[in-house]
């Protein structure tokens, strides 16, 4: 049987999700409803299968990058999987007012805590993602208020967190 590009993705990802099933030391935590909660990207495919369109909840993810959206304004979308099957992805939406990414490149390892929203049909003037869901705010809160911070981590490094220690 001739490998192809498919079986080594697959292979990596099973390799990726076997070997990396805790958060990286660098990251922040990321606060679920006042809790410190792990990665959990079970649950966001449930959520991405079942729950109707704009359905939203706090989310903490980690993936690979399997393709870049690029710029729409000041944010960056690109999209990552986060299981072995093809629709296992997400889109990541990221605001650029918290500084820029790097260059994203395919098979990129991603952590992102943030928002998830449901997103396969448009809403509010908000076109629906090709990933059929997304995760955004994931960044620091800084208009106060009890909204939880978010944040990216590509390849370890943290972005959406300015002045992390």
């Amino acid at each position: 049987m001739r490998k192809t590009g498919t079986h080594f993705l697959v292979l990596g990802l099973t390799l990726y999700f076997s070997f990396a099933s805790f958060a990286s030391d660098k990251s922040p935590e990321c606060i679920i409803k006042g809790k410190p909660a792990g990665i959990d990207n079970h649950q966001v495919l449930v959520w991405k299968r079942t729950t109707k369109n704009q359905f939203q909840a706090r989310a903490y993810i980690r993936g690979i990058v399997t393709r870049a959206f690029g710029k729409k304004g000041d944010h960056d979308h690109f999209e990552i999987q986060l299981d072995q099957h093809k629709d296992d992805t997400i889109e990541v939406i990221y605001n650029n007012h918290f500084g820029a990414l790097p260059k994203l490149k395919t098979g990129q390892n991603v952590e992102a805590c943030g928002d998830y929203i449901t997103s396969y049909a448009k809403a509010g003037g908000y076109p629906a993602s090709p990933s059929k869901a997304i995760i955004h705010w994931v960044h620091k809160n800084t208009r106060g208020g009890t909204h939880e911070n978010g944040f990216v981590m590509i390849e370890g490094s943290l972005y959406g967190f300015p002045n992390h220690d």
